[in-house]
């Protein structure tokens, strides 16, 4: 796999840069327009980052197509809502991390109060899990229920690398839920597919999880059942993507 990556248009070649957040982290810039990876995750960073990008760009070779400004000016879509949006989150986190004696990046990872919550969690999967595999009727609706709320708390915050600062945290915990998607198509699918292209047809996988049974976007062919989808849709939505999850991996 080539290590070159396109940003803002400019190639780089990250092969010897030794990234904070990791292998993994930089690894899904490999080979791909990486314009909207970098701006999602380097907001508070980056400046600092620009400064270290400018010593691994080499010549454009033209091997990877600048994908992004297809669908987005990165340049002209600044707008004041923006700029004060980030300024105010950047401010919060500032505060934290001062009070907390720590850098604005680990003030944004996870708190005590969380890892406390992910424990509880956990610990609650795997008794609704027992409960269920020894024929608890209750399981039925507490199983996925609390499945959900403990995978959402830390494969979905770990594939974002949010939990620690340190990498190999956020790794392990990306493989604690297996049979709800693997950390691969997860990070492809949800981090890279719908966090850089939201709603947007044909980029964005999230539009067309169940789509014989929910449309959400019009670029899904509508049917009939879609008329009364919103009375049905919560019940087949959900069976839906675990069957969608599990014929992936």
């Amino acid at each position: 796999m080539t290590k070159l990556t396109r940003i803002h248009g400019k190639l780089y070649d990250l092969s010897d840069y030794k990234h904070p957040g990791g292998s993994l982290a930089k690894s899904l810039a490999f080979g791909r327009d990486a314009t909207l990876l970098y701006e999602t995750h380097h907001q508070f960073t980056k400046e600092h980052a620009d400064n270290i990008l400018k010593q691994y760009e080499v010549k454009d070779d033209g091997s990877i197509p600048d994908e992004v400004h297809e669908f987005f000016d990165c340049e002209s879509q600044d707008s004041e809502f923006e700029h004060d949006l980030i300024e105010n989150v950047e401010k919060y986190f500032r505060k934290i991390g001062q009070q907390n004696g720590v850098s604005v990046v680990a003030a944004i990872k996870a708190t005590p109060q969380k890892w406390v919550e992910m424990i509880v969690f956990n610990l609650a999967f795997f008794a609704t899990f027992y409960m269920w595999f020894s024929g608890w009727w209750s399981s039925l609706l507490l199983f996925p229920l609390v499945s959900w709320i403990a995978n959402i708390n830390t494969v979905h915050d770990a594939a974002h690398f949010t939990i620690s600062t340190r990498p190999f945290i956020n790794w392990l915990l990306g493989y604690t839920a297996p049979m709800f998607s693997s950390p691969f198509d997860w990070l492809h699918d949800h981090t890279l597919g719908h966090h850089m292209y939201t709603n947007i047809g044909g980029k964005d996988p999230d539009l067309v999880h169940g789509k014989r049974w929910l449309r959400v976007h019009k670029n899904v062919k509508w049917t009939r059942f879609h008329k009364t989808q919103h009375y049905h849709f919560l019940i087949i939505w959900a069976v839906a993507i675990w069957a969608t999850v599990r014929s992936q991996n």
